[in-house]
């Protein structure tokens, strides 16, 4: 037994077995309810460890290949994957992520940009500061078009962090609107 504190106690046979669901299932609503448990563990440090020990990331980065995965699953994939570097960075190679950036799904999205805000800042920093200039447009075009905070939060995050690291990125947030919007956001996101 693992016991977070003293209100919560979870068994890791438990999650060994909710993460064999998630390795394993063919039912989509059983992958979905043992993926959301496994995101939601994923937060706490020492789950984190025990889950990547367990072959999360490893499975996690070979289902994201799979052309036919919902964008359910990749939001969760997604989360579970932010919660993870959170506590250990590891190798992700940077079309694994792109491929999947999704457009016409907002809460997957909105998770991916998250995803992406953290590697920027991470040590492999230099390998994802190009691919974020590659997709700089759409970026911008989610600052300018999105109505949905979240997206529009995480973006602003992604970009932000971004721009300490390429001038590129820094210049194109020099636009008067832009730089309105950010701050706005910026000052919700310290309150």
């Amino acid at each position: 037994m693992y016991e977070e504190n003293r209100y919560t106690t979870v068994d890791l046979k438990f999650v060994e077995k909710k993460f064999k669901i998630l390795k394993e299932s063919e039912d989509i609503s059983e992958k979905i309810d043992s993926g959301c448990l496994i995101w939601d563990l994923s937060s706490n440090k020492n789950f984190s460890k025990f889950l990547i020990q367990l072959g999360v990331v490893e499975m996690i980065k070979f289902e994201l290949k799979d052309k036919k995965l919902s964008y359910r699953m990749k939001e969760i994939y997604f989360g579970i994957l932010s919660n993870f570097f959170l506590t250990k960075e590891f190798e992700l190679e940077p079309i694994l992520v792109f491929e999947n950036l999704q457009l016409e799904n907002v809460e997957l999205l909105s998770e991916m940009i998250k995803f992406l805000s953290l590697l920027v800042i991470s040590s492999k920093k230099s390998i994802w500061i190009p691919e974020i200039l590659k997709k700089l447009e759409i970026f911008l075009m989610i600052l300018q078009n999105s109505l949905i905070e979240e997206l529009i939060k995480n973006t602003i995050i992604l970009l932000k962090n971004s721009s300490y690291y390429d001038k590129n990125i820094a210049l194109s947030l020099s636009n008067e609107h832009l730089n309105h919007l950010i701050d706005v956001f910026t000052n919700s996101i310290e309150e």
